[in-house]
């Protein structure tokens, strides 16, 4: 048996109570006015490609607010989904950062660690300043991590003290704690000035050739 062909644009006209419709080919928009009861309305169809017939769209798709705000909901929820999946991953930014956080459980048999990160430019002995304030300390680093990105960098490590301590008293895990922040702080000060020195130079140099060169041609 043939199937006849099916038109996609048609128009249906009833009684006072019977509804006009026009279907734009492809099934996806639909306008519907209500003759006899005294109001208009329209709302949307659309293809559904499954069942491969046409269902009445949702009536907040014809609303422009409602629709962006589907889209402002959608884009959080991307933004949600992708910082979920970044997580674990070390991915430099452009602030300078330091975190540190004590370990639940320690770490190879150790009853105590802690985890820091630290985030800054990169700079050449940047990581043995970093290991010498974790010596003084007395701590052995145990795990790292370390990331560069567009002259950026971090570093994550995993640290335990060599010391018999009472790790079970929350004041002297505070304490260490504390130490290792104020440490990284330090190494990252140190290295933020002279980083700020080198451009103070380098502007120099250039304000100093620039004069020259000007009077060589006045």
């Amino acid at each position: 048996m043939e199937m006849e062909d099916f038109d996609w644009s048609y128009d249906i006209l009833g009684d006072a109570n019977a509804t006009e419709r026009r279907i734009i080919k492809d099934g996806f928009q639909v306008n519907n006015e209500e003759i006899g009861n005294g109001y208009g309305s329209s709302f949307s169809l659309v293809l559904d490609r499954e069942r491969g017939e046409l269902v009445e769209a949702p009536a907040r798709m014809m609303d422009k607010a409602s629709l962006l705000g589907e889209v402002i909901r959608h884009l959080k929820d991307l933004k949600r989904n992708a910082a979920q999946a970044c997580e674990g991953l070390i991915i430099p930014n452009d602030n300078d950062e330091i975190s540190v956080e004590e370990q639940e459980g320690g770490v190879n048999g150790f009853p105590y660690s802690i985890k820091a990160s630290l985030c800054c430019e990169y700079q050449p002995g940047l990581l043995s300043n970093i290991r010498q304030a974790l010596d003084a300390l007395h701590l052995i680093i145990m795990k790292a991590d370390i990331a560069t990105f567009g002259g950026r960098m971090k570093n994550v490590f995993v640290v335990i003290s060599c010391e018999e301590h009472n790790f079970d008293a929350a004041e002297y895990r505070q304490f260490l704690a504390g130490s290792v922040h104020q440490a990284l702080k330090s190494v990252l000060n140190r290295f933020s000035v002279s980083q700020d020195m080198l451009g103070a130079r380098k502007r120099r140099r250039v304000s100093i050739f620039s004069s020259s060169s000007l009077e060589d041609f006045l």
